[in-house]
């Protein structure tokens, strides 16, 4: 299915994994606020367990939640901030920069001056 027969390919697909829980736990909490704002009651209702209120900023009004419904948006906000955090420590962990130093113009354009250098590679270690 994958093919994970190099270390750098076990790399990319961790980023890549890691990347896409991050994304779809953004859209999901997304999705979730714009399906709550439409579907859920107005007024309390103790019978349908909808007693958590939730304000709904694109209508400015409150709309109740079951318990089930109020706990899943922050869970998802973890499983995001946990990626990008996880993400950042593993590559600090490989020692190598999330993007390599590109080279850097000196001077304006449409002067005489195309020097070119790159940044110092330390520049790169608090990242």
């Amino acid at each position: 299915m994958f093919d994970l027969s190099s270390e750098e390919k076990r790399w990319t697909f961790a980023y890549r994994l890691l990347f896409t829980l991050a994304v779809i736990a953004v859209l999901g909490v997304f999705f979730l606020d714009y399906y709550y704002d439409n579907s859920s009651p107005l007024v309390a209702n103790e019978g349908s367990g909808h007693i958590y209120p939730l304000f709904d900023k694109y209508h400015s009004r409150y709309v109740y939640l079951t318990k089930t419904q109020e706990r899943i948006p922050p869970i998802l906000v973890c499983v995001g901030a946990g990626s990008v955090l996880i993400g950042v420590i593993v590559d600090r962990k490989r020692k190598t920069p999330l993007c390599s130093a590109k080279p850097e113009r000196l001077g304006r354009s449409g002067s005489g001056s195309n020097t070119t250098r790159t940044l110092p590679a330390s520049w790169f270690d608090d990242f």
